[in-house]
C-alpha cells in the first residue's frame, strides 16, 4: 500500500470514528431532553408535583397544610 493510500485510510478512519461519537453524544443529548420534559409535564399537574414531593421524603399534605394559611393571608 502506497504511503498516500494509508494516510487516506487513516482520515477515513479517524472521520468514521468521529462520526460515531457524535451520534453517541447526541443520542445521550435526546434522551436527556426527553427526560427533562417529562419531568416538566410530570411537574405540570398536582398529582405529579404531589409524587415528586413523595420521592423527595416530603409529605404532601404538610406542604399544603403550610401553604394554605399563606394563600389566606394573600387574598387578605
Amino acid at each position: 500500500m502506497k504511503p498516500s493510500h494509508a494516510a487516506v485510510l487513516a482520515v477515513l478512519v479517524v472521520l468514521a470514528a468521529t462520526v460515531a461519537a457524535q451520534g453517541f453524544f447526541l443520542r445521550r443529548q435526546d434522551q436527556r431532553l426527553r427526560d427533562l420534559e417529562s419531568a416538566q409535564a410530570r411537574l405540570a399537574t398536582p398529582e405529579g408535583v404531589e409524587e415528586t414531593l413523595r420521592r423527595a421524603g416530603i409529605d404532601p399534605a404538610r406542604v399544603a397544610g403550610a401553604s394554605a394559611p399563606a394563600a389566606v393571608a394573600a387574598e387578605a
